[in-house]
C-alpha cells in the first residue's frame, strides 16, 4: 500500500483514483489557496497579510473545485483569510462550510509585506531557514507577532482534530496556506522544521491524509497533486 501511495503522489492521479477509504477513517484533503496579488509580486504573505486572489488564482480555485466533483465532501474547512475562504467557496460541501483562524498562515512578524528576495527580508529569511534546517522548532520569526514551527503545528493540528471529532466527516477538505501545510505535514510525520524543505505545496495543489476517527492517527496517501490545474 505504501508503494501505491508514492505512485499516486508522483503521477498526480485524479482524486477518484486514490485508494478506497478505509472503515472509520476520515480522508483529509489539504489544499493551498489560489495565487494572490502578493504571490505574483513575490512579497512576504503570512498571517498578517490578507491579499485577494488574482485572475490566475481565481481560475486555479475554479479548477480545484471541479477536481472535487467526484467526491462527496462532507465539510469544507478554511482559514479565515480571504484567499483561503474564496478558494474554498469553489468546492461543494454536503453538510458544513466552516472557518477557523487556527488554520491561518504562519505570521512572519516584521517581514510581512516585504519583498522576499530583497534587502532586510531576504537576510531574515536566510536566518530563519538556518534555524529551521537545524530543527529548531521554537525559533520565532522576528517581531512581536512572529510565530514558530511549534506554534503553527500545534494550533493547526488542534483545528483538524477538533473538526474530525465534532463533525465526523468521511471527506474533509481543508483550504489553507503553503507554510502552514508544510509545518503541519512535517509535524504529522513526526519530523521537525528541516523536513519542510522536502514538502511541496503549489497553489491549489491537493495533499491527502487519512485519519483514524478513533485515534486520530494520520497516514499519508498523496502529496501536492496538481493534475487538475
Amino acid at each position: 500500500k505504501a508503494t501505491v501511495s508514492v505512485l499516486y503522489c508522483k503521477q498526480g492521479m485524479e482524486l477518484k483514483l486514490l485508494p478506497p477509504l478505509g472503515e472509520a477513517t476520515c480522508r483529509v484533503y489539504f489544499c493551498r489557496h489560489g495565487r494572490t496579488t502578493m504571490n505574483a509580486k513575490n512579497l512576504v504573505q503570512g498571517g498578517g497579510m490578507d491579499a485577494p486572489l488574482d485572475a490566475l488564482g481565481i481560475r486555479q480555485a475554479e479548477l480545484l473545485g471541479k477536481a472535487f466533483d467526484p467526491i462527496d465532501v462532507d465539510v469544507v474547512l478554511s482559514s479565515t483569510m480571504q484567499r483561503a475562504v474564496n478558494t474554498g467557496l469553489e468546492i461543494k460541501s454536503k453538510r458544513n462550510r466552516l472557518m477557523d483562524a487556527r488554520l491561518n498562515e504562519m505570521h512572519y512578524g516584521d517581514l510581512e509585506g516585504l519583498p522576499i528576495f530583497e534587502g532586510e527580508s531576504k537576510e531574515a529569511i536566510v536566518v530563519a531557514y538556518t534555524h529551521w534546517q537545524n530543527d529548531e522548532k521554537d525559533y520565532r520569526l522576528p517581531g512581536k507577532l512572529g510565530e514558530s514551527f511549534s506554534m503553527v503545528a500545534e494550533r493547526s493540528k488542534a483545528a483538524i482534530h477538533e473538526c474530525i471529532t465534532k463533525f465526523d466527516p468521511n471527506h474533509l477538505v481543508v483550504v489553507c496556506h503553503s507554510r502552514l501545510i508544510r509545518v503541519l505535514l512535517a509535524h504529522l510525520n513526526n519530523d521537525g522544521p528541516a523536513a519542510m524543505d522536502n514538502i511541496k505545496s503549489d497553489n491549489c495543489s491537493i495533499t491527502v491524509f487519512d485519519f483514524s476517527k478513533s485515534t486520530l492517527h494520520p497516514k499519508k496517501v498523496a502529496t501536492n497533486l496538481v493534475s487538475h490545474l
